[in-house]
């Protein structure tokens, strides 16, 4: 068994070019939230023209099983900058979370996907707003 853990950085375009296989992972995942479909993402990501989108997805022998959208922006915070990865929702009323198979190991898919963002080491926060009861909030290590 082959797993790849993948980026892809860009603008909203990046995302039609996995927009089936995307949804049709929330399909399956029982995860029909719409804020983490792509059609939401392309739409919030087209309305926040000062951020960069990333995409990280993990792979098995070719199949998508898991996938974290992010928006990549510098964001003030006090008196310094810093780069925040958050999950495309500006508001605690929307949703965010991790897509994963349910034919997947949820740890093992949620801990590649952390690994990988650990090691681009580009970003200084994570923000995954209002993570829904049931979610991976526990496999990244939030309580």
């Amino acid at each position: 068994m082959e797993k790849t853990v993948e980026i892809l950085k860009g603008g909203p375009e990046i995302i039609d070019g996995l927009a089936n296989e995307w949804r049709s992972l929330c399909d399956a995942s029982g995860n029909s939230m719409p804020f983490n479909r792509p059609e939401w993402v392309k739409a919030y990501f087209r309305n926040n023209d000062k951020a960069r989108f990333l995409v990280f997805f993990v792979r098995v022998d070719g199949k998508m099983k898991a996938l974290l959208p992010l928006i990549d922006r510098k964001q003030k915070r006090s008196f310094f900058s810093v780069n925040v990865l958050r999950g495309p929702s500006d508001f605690n009323l929307w949703p965010t979370d991790v897509v994963i198979s349910p034919d997947s190991d949820r740890r093992a898919m949620s801990g590649a996907l952390w690994d990988h963002m650990v090691k681009i080491g580009s970003w200084d926060i994570v923000v995954l707003p209002n993570l829904p009861k049931g979610g991976h909030r526990r496999l990244f290590g939030v309580c």
